[in-house]
Formats: C-alpha cells, sequence, structure tokens
C-alpha cells in the first residue's frame, strides 16, 4: 500500500499547495528499501533525521508536482460492510486517490466520521475527513488500535474506479476542502479537529454523502439517497451507474475521435486539392511565359523582311517587325 496523506503530511495536489514536511517522506523512502509495512509502522522519527528532511522537502514537491502533471490518477470508491461490532456497525464508504509519481503510486485514502464515536456524536455531531489507518482525536492510538485501523483496509467488499484527469482531481480536492479543511495531524498521528466545516448527521450526512459528493463533482451520476441505505447497497448501487455512465462516455469519445479522424480526413483533402490547384496554376504560368518567350524570339540566321506581303507565311511577326530565313529575297 503506497502512503496515504492528509493534511498534515505531504500534500501534493493541484488545490492545496500547503505542504508540510513530515516524517510520511522518510517513511515512504524507507519502505521502498525495505518493502515491509510492518518496519514502516515500528519506525519512528528521530530528531536526527529532521534535517534530513528539510533539505528534501523542496526536491520531493517539486518532483511530485512534476509527475502529477504527467502521470495517471484513479478514484477508488469503496465500501465496507455492516459488522457487529462496537466501531463498526455501520459499516463505511471512503475513496481512494491514487496519483502515478516518481516514487511510484501515491493515495490519499479519504473518508467522513463524526469526530466522537458516541451516540450523540453520531447522530448528529462535528465531523472530519480521516483516513481509514489514522486514529481519531479521542482514539487511544495503541499498536493494537492501529492494527485494527490497518485491518479494516482487509475488509473491503465492493469498490469501483473510475480513471480521471487532474483537472478532475482538482474538482474532488475542492469538494474535500468544502467537507474538512481544517484538520490537522498531532505529533501522535492523531488526527486533530479544531473547526469542522460540517456536521455528522448518521440520517442526513455521512460517509455516504462525501462519496457522493465526489462523484457528482466528477459529473458521474449517483443513485438515490435513503436514510436506511448501507454504504455497499449504496455502492453496488453506484456501480451500475458507474459502468452505465462510462459507456456513454465510451460512445463520447468514439464518436468525438471519429469526427476529428473525419475532420482530418477533409482537411487533408483540402489541402492536397489546394496543392493540386496551385501546381496547375504554377504549370499554366510556366507555359504560357514559354510561349510569350517564343512568340517573341527571332530565330538564329532570320533576317528582317522588307516585302512582308510578298512572303506572307514563310517567317513571323515579333514586335512589329516581319523576319524568316535569309533565302526569301524580295522581288525586284
Amino acid at each position: 500500500m503506497a502512503i496515504a496523506t492528509i493534511r498534515g503530511r505531504i500534500q501534493c495536489n493541484l488545490t492545496d499547495r500547503r505542504v508540510v514536511p513530515s516524517c510520511a517522506i522518510l517513511g515512504m523512502l524507507h519502505k521502498m528499501h525495505v518493502g515491509t509495512r510492518g518496519s514502516f509502522l515500528k519506525m519512528e522519527c528521530p530528531r536526527m533525521v529532521r534535517s534530513f528532511l528539510a533539505a528534501t522537502f523542496l526536491l520531493f514537491v517539486a518532483t511530485c508536482h512534476a509527475a502529477e502533471q504527467n502521470g495517471d490518477a484513479t478514484i477508488k470508491f469503496v465500501a465496507r460492510p455492516v459488522q457487529l461490532s462496537p466501531s463498526r456497525t455501520f459499516g463505511h464508504a471512503f475513496i481512494i486517490i491514487a496519483r502515478k509519481t516518481n516514487f511510484g503510486v501515491r493515495e490519499d485514502v479519504l473518508g467522513f466520521y463524526p469526530v466522537e464515536h458516541t451516540l450523540k456524536g453520531v447522530v448528529k455531531g462535528p465531523g472530519m475527513l480521516r483516513a481509514e489507518w489514522r486514529c481519531g482525536p479521542n482514539d487511544d492510538c495503541n499498536p493494537a488500535k492501529k492494527a485494527e485501523l490497518l485491518g479494516r483496509l482487509s475488509e473491503v467488499k465492493n469498490s469501483v474506479t473510475i480513471s480521471v484527469s487532474f483537472a478532475d482531481l482538482a474538482k474532488v480536492y475542492s469538494v474535500v476542502k468544502q467537507w474538512d479543511s481544517s484538520s490537522t495531524i498531532g505529533p501522535d498521528d492523531k488526527q486533530l479537529v479544531t473547526s469542522p466545516d460540517k456536521d455528522y448527521e448518521i440520517a442526513n450526512r455521512n460517509c455516504i454523502d462525501f462519496i457522493a459528493a465526489v462523484a457528482t463533482s466528477l459529473d458521474y451520476p449517483v443513485p438515490p439517497r435513503t436514510s436506511l441505505q448501507t454504504p455497499t447497497e449504496f455502492l453496488e448501487a453506484f456501480k451500475t451507474f458507474v459502468e452505465q455512465e462510462q459507456k456513454v462516455r465510451l460512445a463520447r469519445s468514439e464518436t468525438a475521435e471519429a469526427k476529428d479522424r473525419a475532420q482530418t480526413a477533409e482537411a487533408a483533402r483540402q489541402r492536397a486539392e489546394t496543392e493540386r490547384q496551385v501546381a496547375e496554376a504554377r504549370a499554366a504560368e510556366a507555359e504560357a511565359k514559354a510561349r510569350q518567350l517564343e512568340a517573341e524570339t527571332v530565330p538564329a540566321g532570320w533576317v528582317p523582311c522588307k516585302c512582308p506581303a510578298a512572303h506572307a507565311g514563310l517567317g513571323k511577326w515579333v514586335k512589329g517587325v516581319y523576319y524568316h530565313e535569309p533565302s526569301h529575297i524580295c522581288p525586284s
């Protein structure tokens, strides 16, 4: 799994350039060499490496930005089912934004949660966008809790992936800001929420509504919402909408491409016709000049005639003078 981030780690997107260096860079570089999730989770960020992070920060951001402009991106809509667990009763829906960079695939995992996992907080209370694997502000972020959070990523039941442009990503991050523009990451890697942008309401504004807002920003249709709808039910219906929309978009794309090919062919035909006409005009002009030159040229050895009437048909007129071969002699 690539490093997933939310504000407080390196942010490299089209709408939020407020980048803050943290242990995420070293963790990613370490993970590229070690290749194991466990080693990454156990690794700490000692004070002595912070100068290294500061030195590599600008280079990392520039590389990431360049890769984002030229790479590919996808958004995966994900849902895990309802479970009989105090912390996961309702299931959950979230998105995974994946971008290709020079360091591999980089992912942002975002889902809408209540800040407080209490009955009051779930019914209606402050909300936040949080990664599946990150501790919330009220969690006891011990190793067991972190392992539990990471385990949730394997509980996904339904998912659907949409390929997007980076212009589309700008729209997505605009939605992200609307839902949570103030969350930060504390020193213990817990998410801190100072001024929530939206309340979490289990019946009217929950994790499903967030991913629906993201889909709508990408001009994808979404299924009707109901208060008793589970995340997996919504996503199962949404998958059908996505499949239909992608077929429509593919047909539009193929039609546009065929139209472009026809226009290109017509433009080529017109250029060829223009080139033919120009070539013919040049040939006609050259032929006219040749005829004019021939008409104005006296054949070698010919002499002016003093009796044109007597030698009619035996010579040629050139600029008002009649010329012929010297063998023709005027009668005396």
